[in-house]
């Protein structure tokens, strides 16, 4: 949800697609309920605090994530490089590989 917003700030209707693209990553792992958080529930305090469990996470469960990451900033197909920043943040919080489309996307 925090991803969604950040990427796109003055269009809901794009943060809701981002979201989306996101949640359909997920496959299987949806079935636990991931529903779009906003406004006080959002914010990097709170990708702060689920990337430390997700460090605990197993590989597959990572990679995971960032895919939903990348889905969800890619959904307006470009990259910006505030969002690569973000992607990177989170690859390396959860020691995990950054995904291959923030080492070659161009920034925007």
């Amino acid at each position: 949800s925090t991803l969604a917003a950040m990427s796109h700030p003055d269009d809901p209707d794009a943060v809701s697609e981002a979201f989306q693209r996101a949640r359909s990553q997920l496959g299987d792992l949806n079935s636990t309920g991931v529903e779009f958080l906003s406004g006080d529930a959002c914010g990097l305090d709170a990708v702060e605090q689920a990337l430390s469990e997700f460090h605990r996470a197993t590989p597959t469960m990572k990679r995971i994530l960032l895919e939903a990451a990348a889905a969800s900033v890619l959904a307006d197909e470009a990259v910006s490089s505030r969002e690569a920043e973000l992607i990177r943040a989170m690859a390396d919080a959860i020691g995990c590989p950054i995904p291959p489309f923030v080492q070659t996307a161009p920034l925007v």
